[in-house]
């Protein structure tokens, strides 16, 4: 489990620390700063294949070449890495622990990223390179962007391990439909998460001579994935690569609640919290639904979960541009010290002018 990130000059950062705990959740406007951490780790998890890690301990390299252009970033240029790139290269830094046969085994990670597109990776010692890899190897990552646009798929030659490090969307779709057509052991897990969600169940048919079918399933009828709303449709690549994952691992989420009804919302938000806890896994997303972090909060006060369970950062931006995150203190009672700005006072703030709008509707006209 990752226990703390640290950036230095990453894109909006000049420097941010965070100390994720089993369910984390970053909040904010847009552009402060939430994906930028995950895709910190989407830029360190694609040098997976390109890079020989050694298992030896004693014979570890003290760096390797990391390419900037991968299926899941939205960076194309060194200086895009980096708030203030001209003064200040940017920096990855991570650590964290693994339960190994009863041991709790500490590690830490950094990464240096030159402005020609290479990153210099610098490790104290073997046992923290070969951790930091099995976290990197195991992690997967859901991006904002997924869902099945295609009625029938053509089922692909093998799974892939972590759907998202497709390059391009195309190849995530297609590689999806195919882990799904080879994961009949899933699939009914799946669905049942689906079904207690949206209300609809999840089905997969191949189809002859080498195709995938995606179907959600009804009382009625199934219907093709394609004809059922965008909601139930992008809790399919979530949902999958949350189960697929072992246990230990961490799994990333961009903005699980897309297209989702806020009942639905919170329900995904329970559904998440109890993986965690069952299989001793991590979830770190952003996320802009007070539904989730609701949820998750009533869980704490039913004491499901604890405060050592859960974090909240809010995400904010100043006026030169650089962002920052604020470690939201939960208590026990499942209330957060100061509240979450712009969060649940929203409501209230709409149903403030809602009720103003309405005393004036009734007052007497001179």
């Amino acid at each position: 489990m990752i226990t703390g990130i640290t950036l230095e000059n990453f894109k909006c950062f000049r420097k941010v620390e965070i100390h994720p705990k089993r369910v984390t959740c970053f909040v904010g406007p847009n552009g402060t700063g939430k994906s930028s951490v995950l895709q910190a780790f989407g830029l360190l998890k694609q040098t997976l294949p390109i890079v020989s890690y050694p298992d030896d301990s004693n014979n570890v390299d003290s760096g390797f070449d990391l390419g900037l252009q991968g299926p899941i970033l939205n960076v194309t240029e060194p200086e895009d890495l980096s708030h203030n790139f001209e003064l200040i290269t940017p920096r990855i830094f991570f650590e964290g622990k693994h339960n190994l046969v009863g041991n709790i085994v500490s590690y830490y990670f950094s990464a240096e990223i030159s402005y020609d597109g290479y990153a210099v990776v610098d490790l104290q010692d073997g046992i923290s390179h070969v951790n930091a890899r099995r976290t990197l190897r195991t992690m997967k990552l859901v991006p904002a962007i997924r869902g099945l646009t295609r009625p029938v798929y053509r089922l692909g030659d093998h799974i892939a391990f972590d759907v998202a490090m497709q390059e391009g969307f195309t190849q995530q779709e297609n590689q999806t439909a195919t882990n799904l057509g080879y994961s009949s052991s899933e699939i009914q897990r799946i669905s049942s998460m689906i079904k207690r969600i949206t209300g609809v169940g999840l089905r997969v048919d191949t189809v002859p001579p080498q195709s995938v079918e995606v179907k959600s399933t009804t009382p009625l009828r199934a219907f093709n994935m394609t004809a059922e709303g965008f909601g139930t449709n992008s809790l399919i690549l979530l949902l999958l690569q949350l189960v697929s994952t072992e246990n230990g691992a961490t799994v990333m989420i961009e903005e699980p609640e897309i297209h989702l009804h806020p009942k639905a919302q919170a329900e995904l938000a329970s559904v998440l919290a109890e993986v965690a806890l069952e299989e001793d896994k991590q979830v770190i997303m952003t996320t802009h639904s007070e539904h989730i972090t609701g949820r998750l909060l009533t869980l704490v006060a039913e004491g499901t979960l604890t405060p050592d369970d859960v974090a909240i950062y809010a995400f904010e931006k100043d006026e030169e541009g650089g962002c920052t995150a604020k470690d939201l203190r939960i208590t026990p009672d499942g209330t957060i010290e100061g509240g979450i700005n712009d969060f649940f006072e929203t409501n209230l703030e709409e149903m403030n002018r809602f009720v103003q709008a309405q005393f004036k509707r009734v007052q007497p006209t001179e």
